[in-house]
């Protein structure tokens, strides 16, 4: 019997270490993604003269993914983002100042301009997954982090001073002319746009696999910025918010190595 037992450990030993030398390949943990969409700006200012015209811009850009385990995932992008929007503002009478008691009614004023901002936005999510079968639903939430490459404005300002009705006007300050006087913005803009645009990113999502190497993705996000969307201190605090609708692929990379 001891004999038999010695036999049936050293065979043991023997399959395990044959078990070790196999190959093994560990569990795949990145991916690598491509999304593409648009997003939808939705800011408003607390001033009830001013109106901001949101408008819809094309966002997209590149992912990886790194599987922390079975549901949680942690994601890095870096991703071209265009953020235009519009202000109007339109005066029909107009005072000299504040406490003045005269009115101009036939005088007015009126602003009209569209800023076009090109920023490369890098968020950082954590991402919650729960599958069934071919199907997953996606969780995120996280932070990003925005540079401005570009910024663009178009549009005009105008003020109109009634020759007659602005009289007083003129009694008062000299420099006052009668008339229409109307600046027209079209080009780049410096020292309007603010660099960087700091935030959070929430969303949810869902991913349908198409084979055992890649799987499609749909997913809506929200972002809201905590920097001023101005540099400009004498123009209005307005502050980033936008919601995103993308679409786009999930490959898995096959980073796996042999251990011996």
């Amino acid at each position: 019997m001891r004999f038999i037992r010695k036999i049936l450990i050293i065979l043991l030993f023997a399959s395990a270490n044959l078990l070790f030398a196999q190959e093994e390949l560990p569990v795949q943990r990145w991916y690598l993604g491509l999304s593409i969409g648009v997003g939808t700006m939705d800011m408003n200012s607390n001033s009830i003269d001013l109106n901001v015209i949101n408008h819809t811009n094309p966002v997209g850009g590149i992912f990886v993914q790194y599987q922390l385990n079975e549901q949680l995932s942690l994601r890095l992008g870096a991703e071209f983002d265009k953020r235009e929007f519009g202000l109007q503002l339109g005066y029909q009478g107009m005072r000299y100042d504040d406490t003045s008691t005269y009115v101009c009614y036939s005088c007015s004023y009126e602003y009209n301009i569209t800023y076009s901002n090109y920023y490369l936005t890098f968020p950082l999510l954590f991402q919650y997954s729960k599958s069934t079968n071919k199907f997953a639903f996606n969780f995120k939430g996280g932070l990003y982090y925005s540079f401005l490459l570009s910024s663009y404005q178009y549009g005009y300002e105008e003020l109109y001073i009634d020759p007659v009705e602005g009289l007083p006007f003129y009694h008062l300050d000299n420099n006052i002319e009668p008339g229409l006087f109307r600046i027209v913005y079209r080009g780049e803009t410096e020292n309007i746009i603010n660099t960087y645009d700091a935030g959070i990113m929430l969303g949810i999502g869902g991913t349908y696999v198409l084979s055992n190497k890649m799987a499609i993705l749909l997913e809506g996000n929200m972002q809201v910025g905590f920097q001023s969307v101005f540099l400009n201190p004498t123009m209005i605090n307005l502050m980033h918010r936008s919601f995103q609708l993308r679409g786009g692929l999930i490959y898995r990379l096959n980073l796996n190595r042999i251990r011996q």
